[in-house]
């Protein structure tokens, strides 16, 4: 449904291009896509302590943590003049997704702590674990561009749009090892599942600048500042595998929704070179630095009490992107 009001979209945007479009008297729209080649890192995305030297606390621990992988994605888009105004439009759809796994093994006079289990489960640190994360971001914008400031060689437009987002985590772990605690029943297997699913609305102001060195090589910089409303479905659950069963027990079941106002910060910074081919078909690419950062992301909770299972920490971290982007456009 989202791919058909996309080109939906597009389609209404490109009925808009009518007047010049940078500069270009004979050009009245552009189409454009981009490479990227980004990582992503979220706080709170750790599974296990791993301690070099004993059992009963830890004193030279280590934290796992899922470290972040470089991954592909792209971005499309369509950017016109709307007839009569000084105005541009853009509106764009980045696609990216990312995934990353880590294992863990206790050392030889050391232990794994997991950081996850439930205290509820009762059972003793295990001996070997393995976490995935999977990250999943959807973005549609939809901006109008005002060209205000143009002096010699450097070009300022401030722009105000509209942004949809819709980001998709999964954080898996497993672990094995350890025992029940107060008997000698073997954990096979602690599962536990957790995703963090959000989707949002929000109003994105900005601006963007260009300073040309030549006719056709220059720098650009944009930045944006989002604030967006909208909600965040969480699951949790852990099930435990022990040696005695054929049936997992069950530990901890959670699915929650709610509504959360979040801030997105955007910069991006590079290089760009413009000519003509085809008849004087003017054709730019751009090859930069991109950064992105989503607030308060990580809507997990963390329990810490057997005693009090309702306790918990919450993790409220802080999702970022960033990498290179490659852009080529043609214009018409």
């Amino acid at each position: 449904m989202k791919n058909i009001y996309f080109v939906f979209a597009l389609l209404t945007m490109a009925s808009y291009a009518h007047t010049p479009l940078n500069g270009h008297p004979c050009h009245h729209y552009e189409i454009y896509a981009s490479a990227l080649f980004w990582e992503a890192d979220e706080e709170g995305v750790d599974f296990v302590f791993s301690n070099d030297q004993g059992t009963g606390s830890i004193t030279e621990g280590h934290l796992k943590q899922l470290s972040p992988k470089w991954n592909c994605g792209y971005r499309i888009g369509v950017a016109g003049d709307v007839a009569c105004y000084n105005v541009e439009t853009d509106l764009a759809w980045t696609h990216f997704s990312s995934h990353t796994h880590k294992g863990a093994a206790a050392p030889a006079n050391g232990a794994l702590y997991s950081i996850w289990t439930s205290p509820s489960a009762s059972i003793t640190s295990p001996t070997s674990g393995r976490g995935d994360w999977d990250l999943c971001l959807d973005t549609i914008l939809m901006d109008l561009y005002n060209p205000c400031f143009s002096c010699g060689c450097v070009e300022i437009a401030p722009h105000l749009g509209v942004i949809i987002a819709f980001i998709s985590q999964d954080l898996n772990l497993n672990f094995s090892g350890g025992v029940s605690s107060g008997s000698v029943t073997e954990v096979l297997d602690d599962e536990i599942r957790m995703s963090n699913d959000y989707w949002g609305l929000g109003i994105r102001p900005g601006i963007s600048g260009r300073w040309q060195w030549n006719d056709c090589l220059g720098i650009y910089a944009n930045g944006a500042f989002s604030i967006v409303g909208g909600s965040f479905h969480v699951k949790q659950s852990e099930s435990v595998l022990f040696d005695i069963s054929d049936t997992p027990v069950e530990i901890l079941d959670i699915d929650d929704r709610m509504y959360r106002t979040t801030i997105l910060a955007e910069l991006g910074l590079g290089i760009y070179w413009e000519t003509e081919v085809l008849r004087c078909r003017p054709v730019s690419f751009q090859l930069g630095w991109e950064q992105l950062y989503f607030f308060g992301q990580n809507q997990l909770k963390r329990f810490t009490n057997a005693s009090a299972p309702g306790i918990y920490l919450p993790i409220s971290g802080d999702l970022s992107l960033q990498g290179i982007t490659l852009k080529g456009s043609v214009l018409f």
